[in-house]
């Protein structure tokens, strides 16, 4: 019998770089192909924006739908119309619960979450017992207070900080894991994905935070178009720059 060897660490990291090499120039491309030939203002799906954590306080109810393989989409339809708060989600209350009230995470919601989707699937991201979830619950008090003590870094600038027992998508192109939002007809951030980042910097009062956009409302896609062709101007928002713009990366 032949056995497969398994791939040391360092050779388990080039093949994720590799990996995230590929998804990066299939991303751009497909999301030109999707959404981006159509539009003036380009979609650049691995930039990066930084945002008051405070701007981020609603997501839909039911999200845009979009190819997972697409990184970035321009989506038109309803789906930011109907929101539902963040801070009813049950990872934000649960973390509150537990670093502002100094609650156990047993007596969280999130955590009886998870252990009933080990019941009853078998695992969650990985894990398969109890032993396993409480190991995952001190690794994230163990990210809140590195984010405490040593401030909000991107992904890209995460070395030896880098919790990897949290990171279930190493093959993803690094700025694909941020903090992720969708923006409305209106201009306003929606979360979509992040939920324990963002819950962290909220509860931290962190100033700022760095976002990827996920998808667009195409109504706000067209304002972007008049922005970036100078038709429209004295708009302040971290989504729009006209095209002789240079500044990489807008705070709000």
């Amino acid at each position: 019998m032949i056995r497969r060897s398994r791939l040391t660490r360092t050779e388990l990291g080039l093949k994720n770089r590799l990996e995230r090499t590929v998804r990066r120039y299939s991303g751009y491309l497909l999301t030109w192909m999707h959404s981006g030939r159509r539009y003036r203002a380009p979609l650049k799906p691995y930039d990066l924006i930084w945002v008051s954590p405070t701007s981020i306080n609603r997501c839909p109810v039911d999200p845009p739908l979009t190819f997972p393989v697409i990184p970035s989409a321009v989506v038109g339809g309803n789906w930011d119309r109907e929101l539902r708060s963040f801070h009813e989600d049950v990872v934000f209350r649960s973390f509150k619960m537990v670093f502002n009230g100094g609650v156990d995470w047993e007596q969280t919601p999130y955590y009886s979450r998870m252990k009933d989707w080990v019941s009853q699937d078998g695992s969650y991201k990985g894990m398969k017992d109890t032993a396993e979830l409480d190991r995952r619950c001190e690794q994230l008090e163990r990210l809140y207070m590195t984010i405490k003590r040593n401030g909000y870094t991107t992904q890209c600038l995460l070395t030896e900080q880098k919790i990897g027992e949290l990171d279930n998508e190493p093959h993803f192109p690094l700025e694909q894991k941020e903090i992720t939002v969708d923006v409305a007809r209106n201009g306003e951030l929606l979360w979509y994905g992040g939920a324990h980042r963002l819950s962290i910097a909220k509860l931290l009062e962190l100033e700022s935070i760095p976002v990827r956009i996920r998808v667009r409302h195409k109504r706000w896609q067209q304002l972007r178009d008049r922005v970036f062709e100078g038709h429209e101007e004295g708009i302040n928002h971290p989504d729009l720059k006209p095209a002789n713009a240079t500044t990489k990366h807008i705070r709000i």
